[in-house]
């Protein structure tokens, strides 16, 4: 009969193991896309005397540069003023020549896929920060 074997944590999560996993993790060349860049690609369609994207978080900014890349910018009259976070909720401000209740649906939509990637960003954070920021 086969004994299983007990895997204790400081086993798993050991300084040696960690700094490992942190230098490999240190050696990958990920690019994200910044809201600099990402309100420069789509500086056609912000409208003037205003900020853009204020959301610094990659998988945020990966999702709007899809849904703009894919459809939003086609919509007749699409500007976008504002995409940010208030009271940790995202707010999706733009216009366009379609009516206010078509609008209504496409921003709640949005922001409710937003207020999802920042609730698992804030997440992963705070594991990293019980592991030691290595995982």
């Amino acid at each position: 009969m086969e004994t299983k074997q007990e895997i204790k944590l400081e086993d798993v999560f050991n300084d040696e193991k960690r700094q490992a996993i942190k230098e490999f993790i240190d050696k990958q060349e990920i690019k994200y896309m910044t809201t600099h860049e990402f309100n420069k690609k789509y500086k056609d369609y912000l409208e003037e005397g205003h900020y853009g994207l204020d959301i610094n978080i990659p998988s945020v900014i990966e999702y709007l540069d899809s849904i703009f890349d894919k459809g939003l910018v086609t919509i007749p009259g699409f500007k976008y003023s504002q995409i940010k976070l208030k009271f940790n909720m995202s707010r999706f401000y733009f216009d366009t020549d379609m009516p206010n209740s078509l609008e209504t649906i496409i921003s709640n939509g949005i922001e409710e896929k937003i207020n999802k990637l920042v609730k698992e960003y804030d997440a992963n954070r705070m594991s990293e920060a019980l592991l030691g920021g290595y995982l």
